[in-house]
Formats: C-alpha cells, structure tokens, sequence
C-alpha cells in the first residue's frame, strides 16, 4: 500500500495574537521540516543578499507519479507554518495540475496566461486559506505548449517573485520532461529530487542526476515522497 504524505489540517487551537501564535501542528509534517531546515542556511544567505532576494526552488522527479506535487505543496505549507513569509507555490507541471483543484481557486488565470501576456503576473497569484501562502496554477491548459517560453519573460518573472516573496516554490514535471519549465529550472536557485521508495533504480537515480547538473540545474539533494509500507495501518496504530 502506497503511503502518499499529506499535512492535515491545522490542530484547533486558541486564539493567541500574532507575535506569540505557535507553529501550527500538522501530521506528517516532520519530513518536511527536516526538508526545510535543510534548506534553512540557504535561504538564510539569499535574506543576507543585498539585493534582498527571495528563495526559489523547484521539486522535480526521476519519474512520474512520484508525489513531487505532494512535495512541493507540503514544503511551501510548512514554510508558511514556521513564519517564512510570503510563500508562493507555482505549478509548472502542465500535464496533470492539481493545484486549483487542490487550494479550490474560482478562476484559471496561471503561470501560462501571466508568460503568453493574458494577464498580470499578481492577477496569477490567488491567496489560500493557509495564512502567508499564494498559489499560482499552470492557468490555461495547453497554452504552454502553443505560446512556449521566452527567455525575456521568465527572467522578469523570476525576478518579480523574489522581490514579492520570501520564498517560491516550483511543482515541476519530471527531469526527463521538463521542456519548456528546463528554462524555469535551470534559473532556480536549488532543485530537489522526489524519489518514490524502492522504485527508483540508484542507475537511473544517476543518470538523471547528471541530466539536470549537465542542463545547469542546480541539484542540491532528493526526498522519499512515496513509502511503501508493510505494517497493516491498524497494526501501526498499537505498536
């Protein structure tokens, strides 16, 4: 049985003013965290940048369906959680979105209408219930692959999220099929690998590691997002 992370919802708690509010609690949050802290020391250093930049890194794949939106949706939730604010999570995975499904956004306006010129790039942020986390979904589908990218565009792009935010996140496609996001991914300040548990070969592990480090996409490290799990649920629950 696969076991496919995601946070819970936050645990009730009272109503404590904003300078003493505690990090909210989430189940399955722990790998997460370490992610993060992880990570800390860099965006430590792009805070200390006099240009005052934000962070940006992306989450790709050896493969599909290694849980990368999974990944990427729980890292910026927990990055809002410890205060690492404003957090903006981009989809760029054009063949199965689910962040407007996901955060339940009333309109499509995306990453793709903001680069073919369709719209603002703030009208492609939409706020969520999570406090200090925007989303932007892929927008209009197949319009990626009609406009492609410019390489203008997305320097402009990149540049105005790290002035609007602390951190960014980027729901990518697979390594292998980046295509146009390669252009996304390789000015990204550190991409990581979310590897399915017992799936993904250590050869093809290496072999896609060389493919992102030979196209200049700066790999800092991966993460089990799927665990196959032996133990019955209901024999977990008494050990």
């Amino acid at each position: 049985m696969d076991n496919h992370p995601t946070l819970d919802p936050i645990a009730p708690s009272a109503e404590p003013t904003a300078a003493s509010r505690p990090t909210p609690r989430r189940r399955g949050a722990d790998a997460y965290d370490t992610l993060l802290w992880r990570l800390h020391p860099r965006l430590e250093d792009a805070a200390q940048d006099e240009r005052g930049a934000g962070y940006l890194v992306g989450v790709t794949s050896c493969e599909r369906k290694a849980g990368v939106s999974t990944v990427a949706a729980n890292l910026a939730i927990r990055a809002a959680d410890h205060q690492m604010r404003p957090v903006l999570l981009v989809e760029g995975a054009t063949e199965h979105p689910t962040v407007a499904r996901q955060f339940r956004l009333r309109t499509d306006a995306g990453l793709a209408d903001a680069l073919a010129g369709r719209c603002s790039l703030q009208d492609a942020i939409h706020d969520t219930e999570v406090e200090g986390l925007q989303v932007m979904p892929i927008g209009t589908l197949g319009l990626m692959d009609r406009v492609g990218l410019d390489h203008q565009l997305v320097d402009a792009m990149l540049s105005g999220l790290r002035e609007s935010h602390e951190l960014v996140v980027f729901d990518l496609p697979p390594a292998d099929r980046l295509r146009h996001m390669l252009l996304v991914a390789r000015r990204l300040d550190a991409a990581v690998l979310a590897l399915r548990s017992e799936a993904t070969r250590r050869e093809r592990l290496q072999r896609i590691a060389e493919q992102l480090r030979a196209d200049r996409v700066n790999l800092v490290g991966s993460v089990v997002a799927r665990r196959r799990e032996y133990v019955p649920s209901w024999l977990r629950r008494r050990v």
